[in-house]
């Protein structure tokens, strides 16, 4: 499987995980653009449980590598931090409740996959 098709395979399983989770997807690859359409962030999936929202980081690896979550960088940290703050601005929800959830996919040698979930992996400061 390729890196491109192994990332979108990672996005599926974890919406999936969410699903079972009770959480509520409300969109999928949301792209924060800026001033002139720059791109200044992307996020997963925004999820919603209960009145929080729930921006997750899916970050998809196999086993052996280095840990999936390892990838989240304080780049993209701050980058993700911005993208959820436009997200809120843009449904005019910019006083309700968020989170930055990691949601780790690591693809096993039988064609299996191990899920972890790192809630509020990163503050409104960074990780």
């Amino acid at each position: 499987m390729d890196k491109k098709s192994l990332g979108q395979r990672g996005e599926d399983i974890a919406v999936e995980y969410f699903h079972r989770r009770g959480y509520r997807i409300v969109e999928r690859n949301f792209v924060a653009r800026a001033g002139l359409g720059k791109q200044i962030g992307e996020i997963d999936i925004v999820a919603r449980k209960g009145s929080t929202f729930i921006f997750v980081e899916v970050k998809t690896g196999t086993e052996g590598g280095v840990a999936p979550e390892m990838h989240v960088t304080s780049w993209k940290a701050r980058r993700l931090i911005r993208a959820a703050r436009l997200w809120l601005a843009k449904q005019k929800k910019s006083d309700a409740a968020w989170q930055i959830d990691v949601l780790a996919v690591r693809a096993k040698p039988d064609g299996t996959f191990d899920v972890a979930h790192i809630e509020q992996a990163i503050g409104e400061d960074g990780i």
